[in-house]
């Protein structure tokens, strides 16, 4: 990662206030506007307030190789687009 780290599988295990994400560096730059750390911040990701751990290196596209992904979050809580409890 560009910054921070990127997701472990220890990260799936963890909901609430646990939830954590990735973010790309074009999310970081476009969408929060800045140019400094993101890491520790607090994004809204499906509803769920999740902490981001690390900003992904341009030309980063993830395990599935999905381009355009901007937040990554652990897959195993993830079920149709809604993050599972």
């Amino acid at each position: 990662s560009c910054e921070g780290r990127l997701l472990t599988p220890a990260d799936a295990q963890t909901y609430g206030d646990g939830l954590v994400a990735v973010v790309s560096e074009r999310f970081r730059r476009d969408r929060l506007g800045q140019e400094s750390s993101v890491v520790g911040q607090r994004l809204i990701v499906n509803g769920q307030s999740a902490t981001v751990v690390g900003v992904a290196c341009g030309g980063f596209r993830g395990a599935l190789l999905t381009p355009g992904e901007d937040i990554w979050i652990p897959h195993a809580i993830i079920d149709d687009g809604v993050i599972l409890k």
